[in-house]
């Protein structure tokens, strides 16, 4: 029982770190973009 109560708490929280998790990404997908993008207009890639 003890388990079981152990493994629904971290579930829980695992999916409170999910949305924060997902904006991490997110953002450094824009950051990546953004220096290729200036990269790219420089001509170094």
């Amino acid at each position: 029982m003890k388990e079981m109560k152990w493994r629904e708490e971290m579930l829980h929280k695992l999916k409170a770190e999910e949305k924060a998790q997902d904006w991490a990404v997110e953002l450094q997908h824009r950051a990546r973009a953004g220096r290729y993008r200036k990269l790219k207009k420089e001509g170094l890639v």
